[in-house]
């Protein structure tokens, strides 16, 4: 079954500040950047996606549902917050076990693939090593395998390619293009012209609107920069 979302008129505000002003978008399977500076919308759209976030006004709809009446999607949704969020006295399999069963994942079924990951990224030496021992940059590495353990229909990322050298970086643009294939794959960055030799579309946020929303194939002729 094809995944699809979409955003209509989706406003947000906290107080008297307007963050998001009457967003629209729909997108459906395949790899997408959302990019823009800082403060301009980004987080608060993969946070409103995650469902962490509900809007002031609008509808979110996944799959022609709304998400309001339906919470279950939310097993559906994959989400990396930008600062990881994992428990620093736990061990990086624990940490695993732990948000892919309270995402509803069966516990033979993410040990199946545990190592698997892990090796993917390099990181299976430290399977048994609690987290607070560890760099940063693996720490990022265990919060995409997270994001990744419950096989989400819809996967969002922010700022993913933080703490990662230029190999892992290919390497995660590589299993989140796999990944694509099935799934609505979102993600923040800031390496722009780096990411978006790996994508299908590019979201541009500017001030709390959309400044852009095209496809790869369609901007050999458009600069990315004249929309930020």
């Amino acid at each position: 079954m094809t995944t699809n979302i979409e955003l209509d008129n989706i406003s947000y505000r906290i107080k008297d500040t307007q963050i998001l002003k009457n967003i629209s978008f729909k997108l459906s399977h395949g790899l997408h950047i959302l990019a823009g500076s800082n403060g301009s919308g980004k987080t608060t759209i993969l946070r409103l996606l995650s469902t962490l976030t509900p809007p002031t006004s609008g509808i979110y709809q996944y799959n022609q549902i709304s998400v309001k009446k339906n919470r279950q999607i939310k097993k559906e949704i994959g989400f990396m917050p930008q600062q990881p969020n994992l428990y620093l006295d736990l061990t990086v399999y624990q940490n695993i076990m732990y948000f892919g069963l309270l995402k509803g994942a069966k516990k033979k079924d993410i040990g199946a693939k545990i190592d698997l990951f892990l090796e993917s990224f390099s990181i299976l030496p430290f399977k048994n090593i609690r987290v607070q021992n560890l760099s940063g940059g693996i720490q990022q590495r265990i919060s995409i395998i997270i994001s990744i353990i419950n096989n989400p229909k819809l996967l969002i990322l922010d700022e993913p390619t933080n703490n990662l050298d230029e190999i892992e970086r290919n390497r995660l643009y590589q299993l989140l293009k796999s990944i694509s294939v099935n799934t609505i794959v979102i993600f923040s960055t800031h390496l722009i012209d780096e990411a978006i030799k790996h994508c299908d579309k590019v979201i541009v946020m500017k001030d709390g609107n959309i400044s852009l929303n095209e496809s790869i194939a369609n901007m050999k002729n458009l600069d990315i920069k004249n929309y930020f």
